[in-house]
């Protein structure tokens, strides 16, 4: 089930841009970082109160919740959020956005450092053909093709941040995952989202304190990216919780194609042969991990 949870929540997450452009374009980003998780909260309480056994005694949880708790909340989402808004003043976002796609990579190192979960060579050329997907739609726009990226890497500032971002991100999938193991999905989720909302209030009344009418003004589609967000979350938690990190990781990347779906057949956008071929290796990707990884 974790292949289905986790294509489930790419699909879903896929979802969460089109909302993003087409309703809160022009919100705060500090206020729409807090916005969306803070909204996201009310629907992580809907398990727990349809199911009480899910409720955990504090007092009984393992340290290894709490520190992964801690460390997701209240040190990797925030020191994320701003180097990446940092880097995003120093350079286009579409030079910035191709190093994401090596997430995959970064995240199986990890996962075998502290899991021992080991991809089977099958599953590594899956993941290798996924991030190449990703990587190959991303760098087409930036700056010097394929290799664009890595080239300014030496004498841009934004790029090193970017890669500081990129080994947070990828490491939080594993740290998620030691969060859950140290209670169950549901709980850990809502504990997640309390936390990284206060968190985030804490960041934005500081940066962004005149900003907080936002909330009122674009409180629909706020609430229905929030949903979006719980929805892909308690997906892709579940999906940790039963599969590979490394895997989970990979698919969650395949977003990446249901977004180049919704941008050919709704948006009408170009690039169909680059989109097409980016399709057809995140699909065999997915295929290697399901059938064979």
């Amino acid at each position: 089930m974790w292949f289905f949870y986790s294509l489930i929540s790419a699909f879903v997450y896929s979802l969460r841009s089109i909302f993003e452009k087409k309703y809160i374009l022009h919100i705060n980003k500090y206020i729409l970082a807090f916005g969306v998780r803070v909204f996201a909260l009310p629907f992580f309480l809907i398990p727990l109160l349809n199911n009480p056994s899910y409720i955990q005694n504090l007092s009984d949880l393992p340290g290894s919740f709490w520190i992964a708790t801690i460390y997701i909340t209240f040190i990797s989402t925030p020191i994320e959020m701003l180097l990446f808004y940092e880097a995003l003043k120093k350079e286009e976002v579409s030079t910035l956005v191709p190093f994401l796609a090596l997430n995959p990579i970064v995240t199986t190192i990890v996962n075998i450092i502290v899991f021992k979960d080991i991809p089977t060579v099958w599953g590594v050329l899956g993941i290798v053909l996924i991030v190449a997907g990703i990587y190959l739609l991303n760098s087409s726009k930036s700056k010097g093709g394929i290799l664009g990226p890595f080239k300014y890497i030496a004498h841009n500032p934004a790029l090193k941040l970017m890669l500081i971002m990129m080994l947070f991100n990828s490491s939080s999938i594993v740290v998620d995952k030691i969060g859950i193991k140290g209670a169950n999905v549901y709980f850990y989720a809502f504990v997640n989202y309390l936390l990284v909302s206060l968190s985030l209030f804490l960041i934005a009344f500081y940066k962004a304190k005149s900003e907080f009418s936002q909330i009122k003004k674009f409180l629909k589609p706020l609430l229905i990216v929030g949903l979006i967000v719980a929805i892909y979350t308690l997906l892709r938690f579940l999906a940790l919780d039963l599969g590979n990190a490394a895997y989970v990781s990979a698919i969650m990347g395949s977003s990446t194609l249901f977004t180049i779906i919704w941008g050919t057949f709704y948006l009408k956008e170009k690039e169909k042969a680059l989109k097409i071929l980016v399709g057809v290796l995140i699909t065999i990707g997915l295929i290697l991990i399901k059938v064979l990884g």
